[in-house]
């Protein structure tokens, strides 16, 4: 919404649209990660333990959690989630509300849980699991609608990484893997695809409008590849030759940085 944030190895800062400072704290984190949803953002510490919650211009509350962080999602809502490691079980996924009241507590015995999305405008999240089969990956996603506590529709990915879930507004869901990214309906049923060939994934940005730029290396060593802009089904919008891996990238008004 028109503003910056910037983490530093020992401070947040965030800016309005004409570059004045309206926050900056002290975070305290090894591996500071943000998420944001409107104008507020969390940060929390990846492989830490320690969550904050902003708006613009304040610090609104502080979270401590007993175990190492994996991933967490924050919702224009006010809801946030955190999947980490747990005492009794290989994982758990906690869903707060915007006051940092846990909304839903999810245990998971048989496979970590590393990577979830929270819808923006409804109480649902997706969990991303990972386990292995016959000597490969077996990625499984799942959707929750809260507090129901087990999941109201799976799909199991064999063979596949899951990398990185999507929410995205209405009840479409975004996966990216290892091998392609993939577009589900709130039932888990996959409505399109786009695979990445013999290319591998080095980078991926999202954009505003369900728009998604991914960075594709050649197979062959160098590192050469492609950008690719996909649209909100998944079309490729374009396709750009690069001769080097770039170091980050952007996408903002329809324009590919």
């Amino acid at each position: 919404d028109n503003g910056l944030i910037i983490t530093a190895d020992s401070n947040l800062y965030t800016y309005n649209n004409t570059g004045r400072r309206m926050l900056d704290v002290q975070h305290g984190m090894i591996n500071p990660t943000i998420s944001v949803a409107g104008s507020r953002f969390l940060a929390y510490d990846r492989g830490g333990t320690k969550v904050m919650l902003f708006s613009r211009s304040n610090q609104l509350r502080q979270v401590s959690t007993d175990f190492a962080i994996y991933d967490g999602d924050m919702a224009r809502n006010g809801n946030f989630a955190l999947a980490s490691r747990s005492d009794r079980h290989l994982s758990q996924v906690i869903a707060y509300n915007g006051d940092g009241n846990i909304i839903c507590r999810y245990l998971f015995s048989r496979r970590p849980a590393v990577c979830v999305s929270l819808a923006d405008s409804k109480d649902a999240m997706t969990v991303g699991l990972l386990d292995a089969q016959n000597g490969d990956f077996l990625s499984v996603i799942s959707r929750y609608q809260f507090p129901i506590e087990n999941p109201t529709a799976s799909i199991e990915l064999p063979g596949e990484l899951i990398l990185h879930l999507n929410y995205q507004d209405g009840s479409n869901i975004r996966a990216i893997t290892d091998q392609r990214v993939i577009l589900f309906n709130s039932d888990m049923k996959e409505t399109a695809s786009f695979s990445y060939g013999e290319q591998q994934l080095i980078r991926f940005q999202y954009g505003e409008d369900g728009k998604l730029a991914l960075y594709l290396r050649d197979a062959t060593g160098e590192r050469k590849g492609r950008a690719v802009v996909l649209n909100d089904h998944l079309e490729a919008l374009c396709s750009v030759p690069q001769n080097a891996d770039p170091n980050g990238m952007a996408l903002e008004n329809g324009i590919l940085y």
